[in-house]
């Protein structure tokens, strides 16, 4: 059997010259001689397909998309409104759907908040006003803060960012935060009758950080500061170590503004905590140390006080020499006449002795029984001794 081909004929048109012969049986079936009409397979068109369960979930996923895809055009725009944008309610109900996520996501991965926290905020572009957007974002935020102490930094930082959309003293923000804090206010009498003293406890230590994310040069949120020592005296109420703990805690974080915004109440802490240090010294090793603290303003430098030697301090002239810069024990540079003085003290020293009066005989203190090449080693150790 040949065919008819040539380097200018494409393969798919080679034409056989002799007629095409009959495929010759399986070797099985031409030894035995049984019919290929008489298999049949046992398989079935209708037989239910094996689907790994792991697919599974991939396999719905495809089928919700092409399904969503293949939605008419009509109930698309039901769906998002004429215009093809989110209706104004399905806003709000996405918005309430994703404060869930974004705290679970933080809680998951809080070295990504700076890229959560953008998407974040462009959910509540437009929003700042929704009364119903922002009470469910703070108070989910709140609630999650004062359950899981890791997210406490977090949620403030959250809140904060909740301010910024419009940090007008007049804001729904201050409005609903004020509500907030006054119905707090009334549930810490409760938590502290029904012996609740952990909800007070973790709601302290989340004002405080509220209240140091929220202060600034221009204005403070002093709502904030109230609740937080009024919290902190029901908590010396109840005094136990959980108690004085969180109030140390509480002191150290947000003290030295607490002390700006509510001196009085900040005095009747300090004094009520160094009370319980006076009766049980020892037992509460932090109320010692924020007791220390305060003492020296919170570790605060106050400005204007110098001490005499400082404030009697002349500024020293620029040098415009070469010569090395020589410090007392002070710190302070010494002057020529200081050094001066050390260098005529320091010739009075017996074990001062300049390299160039080493090999004066009558400088050094030999023995009389050593030899020359012992006197001369013994010069070059004090010539080493002097130079290090």
């Amino acid at each position: 059997m040949e065919a008819t081909c040539n380097s200018e004929t494409p393969l798919r048109a080679c034409v056989f010259d002799e007629e095409t012969k009959q495929l010759r049986m399986p070797k099985t079936y031409r030894s035995t001689g049984e019919s290929l009409n008489h298999t049949v397979s046992n398989l079935s068109v209708d037989a239910v397909a094996f689907v790994p369960s792991v697919l599974q979930h991939q396999q719905q996923s495809r089928i919700q998309n092409n399904y969503s895809q293949k939605m008419p055009h009509q109930e698309q725009q039901q769906t998002y409104g004429s215009s093809g944008h989110y209706s104004h309610s399905q806003l709000q109900h996405q918005q309430q759907q994703h404060h869930p996520t974004v705290i679970h996501c933080l809680n998951q991965n809080p070295g990504q908040f700076d890229a959560i926290a953008t998407r974040f905020l462009t959910i509540f572009e437009g929003m700042e006003n929704n009364t119903f957007v922002l009470s469910n974002a703070m108070e989910d935020i709140f609630n999650e803060s004062i359950k899981n102490p890791n997210f406490r930094y977090m949620g403030a930082k959250l809140y904060n960012l909740l301010h910024m959309l419009n940090p007008r003293k007049d804001s729904l923000f201050h409005t609903l935060l004020k509500c907030k804090l006054d119905f707090h206010q009334n549930e810490v009498k409760e938590y502290i009758k029904t012996n609740q003293q952990n909800k007070v406890r973790e709601t302290a230590l989340f004002l405080a950080e509220l209240y140091m994310q929220l202060r600034g040069e221009e204005f403070r949120i002093h709502l904030i500061a109230e609740n937080i020592v009024y919290s902190l005296k029901q908590l010396l109420s109840k005094e136990n170590a959980d108690n004085v703990r969180c109030i140390c805690l509480t002191l150290k974080l947000a003290g030295y503004d607490l002390t700006a915004d509510c001196p009085d109440d900040m005095k009747e802490i300090i004094v009520e905590l160094n009370a319980i240090n006076n009766r049980s010294p020892g037992k509460y090793p932090l109320a010692a140390n924020v007791i220390s603290l305060e003492k020296n303003n919170w570790g605060r430098k106050i400005s204007g006080s110098e001490s005499p030697i400082e404030g009697n301090k002349l500024m020293e002239p620029p040098r415009s020499s070469d010569d090395p810069v020589f410090y007392g024990p002070d710190g302070s540079v010494i002057t020529d006449e200081e050094c001066e003085f050390l260098t005529t003290s320091a010739n009075g020293i017996p074990g001062s002795i300049d390299n160039d009066e080493i090999d004066n005989d009558s400088d050094v203190d030999l023995d009389p029984e050593m030899d020359e090449e012992t006197e001369h080693a013994y010069k070059e150790f004090i010539r080493q001794s002097a130079n290090s």
